[in-house]
C-alpha cells in the first residue's frame, strides 16, 4: 500500500477535517453560503463558496476548505451548495470523539468523503449487495473508488468467496496487471 502523504497527495484525518470545518473563518463563510443557498437552491457548492467569499469581502480563507468543496463536488451525485452544507453540518466532532488515536470509526462511504484513515476496511462486498442489484453500475463503481481512496496505509476488502463482488474481481485484475509490468 502506498503512503499518500509521502507521495505528496493531501489527505485529511477526521481531526484535520474537524479542525478545518470548525475554524471561525470557515464557519462564517458556511453561514453566508447557507443564505446564498436558500436564495439559489440549485447553485453548486463551489460557486456558492466563491459568491460567499465575495459577499463577505474575503479573498481566501483556507485552501484546505476549498479542497474539501472541490472533492465534494467531484465525488457527489448532488454537488449543490445545500447538499454540501448538509454534509458539513453532519460531520461533527461527535463522529470522531474518541481520545484514543487508534479508535475505530464506522462510517458510510458517503460520510467518509474528504477524510483519510490509516487503515480502512470496506465490508459486505458481494454481488447484488455492492454493487447493488439493478443499481447504476457506474455510480456504484465511483462509490467503490471513493472507499478505496480513503485509505492512507492499509486497505482491506471484505466480501463473500461464493458471491464475490465484481469490484473485487476488477481490483484483483488491476493488481495482477500492475505486478506483471
Amino acid at each position: 500500500m502506498h503512503d499518500l502523504k509521502k507521495a505528496g497527495i493531501p489527505v485529511k484525518t477526521p481531526k484535520e477535517m474537524d479542525r478545518i470545518l470548525r475554524n471561525t473563518s470557515t464557519d462564517s463563510i458556511i453561514r453566508v453560503m447557507e443564505k446564498i443557498a436558500d436564495m439559489k437552491p440549485d447553485i453548486s457548492a463551489y460557486r456558492c463558496y466563491t459568491e460567499a467569499l465575495n459577499k463577505a469581502k474575503k479573498h481566501h480563507i483556507s485552501s484546505s476548505f476549498a479542497d474539501i468543496i472541490r472533492e465534494f463536488e467531484e465525488n457527489s451525485e448532488d454537488n449543490s451548495a445545500t447538499a454540501f452544507i448538509q454534509y458539513v453540518r453532519s460531520v461533527s466532532n461527535v463522529d470522531f470523539s474518541s481520545k484514543d488515536e487508534d479508535a475505530v470509526n464506522i462510517l458510510t462511504i458517503h460520510k467518509s468523503k474528504g477524510l483519510e484513515f490509516k487503515v480502512v476496511f470496506v465490508t459486505y462486498l458481494r454481488e447484488y449487495s455492492f454493487p447493488k442489484y439493478k443499481a447504476d453500475l457506474e455510480e456504484e463503481r465511483r462509490l467503490f473508488y471513493v472507499s478505496l481512496t480513503r485509505a492512507m496505509d492499509q486497505l482491506h476488502l471484505i466480501g463473500s468467496s461464493s458471491e464475490k463482488s465484481r469490484f473485487i474481481r476488477e481490483v484483483r485484475h488491476l493488481l495482477k496487471s500492475a505486478d506483471s509490468e
